[in-house]
């Protein structure tokens, strides 16, 4: 998940990515269950149930609700 502005054309332009912004869900995701490495890529494989990834876009749905509101 990128946060910027940029139409993504090449891999130089991720660098104005608001990565503040993404470490801040990030923080808010293994606060609350999901282990992720706050700030950089999130996963999901074929290991992970459909339970795991609904779990998983519950929790990252609120980081963003709980961001978007401060």
């Amino acid at each position: 998940m990128l946060f910027t502005d940029t139409n993504l054309q090449d891999d130089t332009d991720v660098l104005p990515t608001d990565w503040s912004t993404a470490r801040r869900i990030g923080i808010h995701c293994l606060k609350h269950g999901l282990f992720v490495n706050p700030g950089d890529k999130f996963s999901v494989s074929t290991a992970h149930s459909y339970e795991d990834v609904e779990q998983s876009l519950d929790i990252f749905d609120r980081a963003l609700a709980e961001l978007s509101s401060t």
